[in-house]
């Protein structure tokens, strides 16, 4: 299984950070490596051009789950 990207040095980002991630799997790994940081807020949401929910297909490897 792959592994959620390592998030940029904090010393590169400044303010808040909102996180979007409609994986379950992976949303729980990226809420994790969030907690020590009080200014990144992690949701776990789709984003898109307009208001809805969909269902989203959630594949054994990660890169493949989609909307589609």
């Amino acid at each position: 299984r792959r592994a959620v990207c390592p998030a940029l040095p904090r010393k590169w980002l400044y303010g808040r950070i909102i996180s979007y991630e409609p994986n379950p799997n992976v949303f729980a790994q990226l809420k994790a490596r969030s907690e020590s940081d009080v200014n990144w807020q992690v949701q776990q949401k789709a984003v898109g051009d307009k208001p809805g929910t969909l269902l989203f297909n959630v594949a054994e490897e990660t890169q493949m789950s989609s909307l589609l």
